[in-house]
């Protein structure tokens, strides 16, 4: 009888002791929400949410276009010259062979960011996101800031 109650308490101890590891981040040092730090806050005004711990940001939006946004503003805030991406990527959100083909561009040697028009139309997100960044341009392409793959959606001027 008292090894069955002990194993229930072991058991109770370790179902307990799951999420509260799950919560405390992936790291090796303090926890996620220490020194101040949310777990989670808002990377854009459309509703995007970030929960960052040691060594992982979790971003996420209501749509695709969104989380596409969140993330070029999370890796290219445009705030500086050294913020700001050379070109980004528009690729049709509803075309996942036209997305497939721009991911291309995201890698080495470009590191373009990846937003998503829908169809041959651009989201607000995706617009908001293009002025934020302020593309500076490729001067090996003749300063292009923007490159649509799968979409003819208009950019705007800037």
């Amino acid at each position: 009888m008292k090894r069955r109650v002990a194993w229930r308490a072991c058991a109770a101890a370790a179902a307990l002791a799951a999420p509260v590891s799950a919560l405390s981040g992936c790291g090796k040092t303090s926890s996620a929400g220490s020194a101040g730090q949310p777990l989670a806050r808002a990377v854009a005004p459309q509703g995007a949410l970030s929960i960052v711990t040691r060594n992982t940001s979790r971003i996420g939006g209501a749509s695709t276009a969104d989380d596409a946004a969140a993330v070029a503003r999370t890796v290219y805030p445009g705030l500086t010259s050294a913020s700001r991406p050379a070109a980004v990527v528009v690729a049709n959100g509803e075309d996942w062979d036209a997305t497939l083909a721009a991911s291309v561009l995201a890698s080495a040697p470009l590191g373009a960011p990846i937003l998503l028009a829908e169809g041959d139309a651009l989201a607000e997100v995706t617009r908001s996101a293009l002025a934020e960044m302020r593309p500076s341009g490729i001067s090996l392409l003749g300063g292009v800031q923007v490159i649509r793959v799968g979409t003819r959606a208009p950019i705007p001027a800037g």
